[in-house]
C-alpha cells in the first residue's frame, strides 16, 4: 500500500448529502470485521471513515499470487 495514503483525510467528513447516514453503516460493518484482527489478520488503517484489514499471507486469485489482500 503507498504511504501517501494513510495521509488522507476521512472521507465523511465533508458533510455531503446522505453522508451521515453513512457514518452508522459503516460503524457497523467496521465492528462486524474486526472479530477476524484477531486471526491471520492485520489492520492497516483504522480511523473515523477509514478501515483496511488485509490477509497477510500470499494467496493465489486466478493463478496470480499476492502477498497479501485486503
Amino acid at each position: 500500500m503507498p504511504k501517501d495514503r494513510k495521509k488522507l483525510p476521512a472521507k465523511y467528513a465533508d458533510k455531503s448529502t446522505g453522508q451521515t447516514e453513512l457514518v452508522p453503516l459503516f460503524d457497523t460493518i467496521r465492528k462486524s470485521i474486526s472479530a477476524y484482527e484477531k486471526t491471520n489478520y492485520e489492520v492497516k488503517a483504522s480511523r473515523p471513515g477509514q478501515y483496511e484489514l488485509y490477509y497477510g499471507k500470499e494467496i493465489e486469485v486466478q493463478k496470480r499470487k499476492y502477498p497479501e489482500i485486503c
